[in-house]
């Protein structure tokens, strides 16, 4: 099952909310497979994982 998680170069696949392949898995900063990898990235990707758990907890995201 964590294949389908990582790309070719080993990194994280995640989504626009940062949501990997597999259910309740969130993924920010270096692992992931985003342009960028700095602090000041893995900062935003950090709100937006937040953001999206909350949502998911609460049945709000789709």
């Amino acid at each position: 099952w964590l294949d389908t998680a990582i790309n070719e170069k080993g990194f994280i696949k995640v989504n626009v909310y940062q949501q990997a392949p597999i259910e309740r898995v969130y993924a920010i900063g270096d692992v992931t497979d985003r342009p960028l990898p700095c602090l000041p990235s893995a900062i935003g990707q950090g709100s937006l994982a937040a953001k999206a758990i909350v949502l998911d907890a609460e049945g709000m995201l789709q």
